[in-house]
């Protein structure tokens, strides 16, 4: 499931690691005594002309000292949209920082946030709604978590992003492989673009010690079967039961004891809905319908099995502890987890690490996929909104600068505290990258019945009862389906 944007963002990546390599190369033979340019002369500074930006693609309005108002559930969510101070001395900060200065000067804006308070889940997107309801033009853009953001739908609170003026939704500062899954019948209410990092940074991945897979000799063979299509769940089953060393001197197999795998039971589990290609809710050709409930069959009960083998049957593998503390301090050699880690736990990590993709179902299946913990943000117009295309042109604009802007520095950032150890993780990390995806399932759970945690559930359980699970909800999913697809077309505002 290729993309030109991801692998545009990636292709940054490859060029900021090149970077570092040629400057670690020419440090290494100045010898002290001044740089070495290209015409071989030491002590010359040779510049290159730098390349001309392309034009700036979007219009560009006046909007007199206007204010962008953004809905934020809390200051830990400033990250994809504010940032008061941009000169506290960390990289990506400083990029928000700029991005934001950039369109305030560009339109004569000022973007600022509105932290809204709620108890509960789902306790900002209630109170989001009610200001919206109640006509109070107090947000120009919403925000919400993914897996909160349907009662906004179902509560006609937003704007069709599909009828907006200044959004081209194919351009590369969207995140098509998401709201292409969000759609139903061309309408499209809650959006997800390059402004919204949390996609990035909530991005599930198979973390490899690649310290401990030396030791353990297993490093090729990973590496192989990664790059020739081999890497199944069935390869990952075998390749870590043959690991285990109880190094805690407790009798029994503890928390504390080195493992081939350590997962948990909650998110991660999640992901293997995405990893295996098993699709809850599918929008295609699905005709009147709109979009259909398509999860259930043999494939799901075979995944299932798989996971429970691995998890409660596997003897390299241990989920009752803490799966991130085990993998920084070397007690496994693989684990699943968020690539925020790689910007915050593990820059404290001793081992060198690689990036994986989630192992695939089967050989059979021609991508290796993945998706984002449940919580990354998706954005919506409120229909409270008295300037629709002064949000259009603005959004557009955040996404567009994030770009060109934001990712770039999270990737600087991620290489020069790690991933420059490794050459094989910038391969890994496209592989990755590439496969992202997301399902309608996610952005409903609350109206579709928790479906997103079926499999977390069942495979918690240890015991795999999906067939009769599955059949004694399909009828009610299929009412709450109808009920979606009808609040769709209904609320179709322009």
């Amino acid at each position: 499931m290729k993309h030109s944007s991801i692998v545009r963002k990636v292709l940054v990546l490859l060029i900021v690691f090149s970077s570092l390599i040629s400057a670690a190369a020419c440090t290494a033979t100045g010898g002290g005594e001044g740089t070495k340019g290209t015409s071989g002369t030491v002590g010359t500074d040779v510049t290159s002309t730098p390349e001309t930006e392309p034009p700036y693609p979007l219009d560009i309005v006046d909007y007199g000292g206007k204010s962008f108002r953004v809905t934020l559930l809390s200051a830990s969510d400033e990250v994809e949209f504010f940032i008061s101070d941009g000169a506290n001395g960390d990289d990506v900060d400083a990029a928000l920082y700029k991005r934001n200065s950039v369109i305030e000067d560009r339109y004569k804006i000022t973007i600022e946030p509105v932290y809204i308070n709620g108890e509960g889940l789902f306790g900002h997107t209630n109170t989001i709604a009610d200001v919206i309801l109640s006509d109070n033009d107090a947000y120009d853009l919403v925000t919400s978590y993914a897996f909160a953001a349907g009662p906004l739908v179902m509560n006609s609170c937003l704007f069709d992003w599909k009828q907006q003026k200044h959004n081209d939704l194919e351009a590369s500062w969207w995140i098509k492989s998401i709201n292409d899954k969000f759609e139903i019948d061309g309408h499209l209410y809650t959006a997800v673009g390059d402004t919204n990092l949390y996609t990035l940074i909530y991005t599930y991945a198979m973390m490899f010690n690649r310290t401990a897979g030396d030791n353990e000799k297993i490093t090729s063979e990973v590496f192989a079967a990664v790059k020739d299509g081999s890497w199944t769940i069935d390869k990952f089953n075998t390749i870590v039961s043959n690991i285990y060393n109880d190094i805690d001197g407790e009798n029994g197999r503890t928390a504390g004891d080195y493992y081939g795998f350590q997962g948990e039971c909650l998110t991660n589990l999640d992901n293997y809905n995405f990893a295996f290609n098993i699709p809850m809710m599918d929008n295609r050709e699905a005709g009147e319908a709109g979009i259909r409930f398509v999860y259930d069959g043999e494939k799901l009960h075979d995944a299932i099995d798989k996971i429970i083998r691995l998890y409660w049957n596997n003897s390299g593998s241990y989920v009752e502890g803490d799966n991130v503390d085990a993998f920084v301090n070397g007690r496994s050699v693989f684990s699943t987890m968020l690539l925020n880690e790689c910007f915050s736990t593990m820059r404290n990590m001793r081992d060198d690490y690689t990036i994986l993709p989630y192992p695939k179902f089967n050989e059979d299946q021609k991508e290796y996929l993945t998706g984002m913990m449940d919580n990354y943000m998706v954005i919506g117009i409120p229909i409270s909104e008295r300037d629709t295309d002064f949000v259009s042109l603005v959004t557009e604009a955040l996404n567009y600068e994030a770009e060109r802007i934001l990712y770039p520095a999270y990737y600087d950032d991620a290489l020069q505290n790690k991933y420059s150890r490794d050459d094989e993780t910038i391969e890994m990390l496209n592989i990755l990258m590439n496969g992202r995806t997301a399902d309608f399932g996610t952005l409903f759970q609350n109206n579709l019945d928790n479906i997103s945690c079926w499999f977390r559930w069942i495979v918690d359980s240890k015991e795999n009862t999906s067939a009769s699970y599955v059949a004694e909800r399909k009828d009610y999913i299929e009412m709450l389906t109808a009920a979606i697809v009808t609040k769709y077309r209904e609320g179709a505002l322009g």
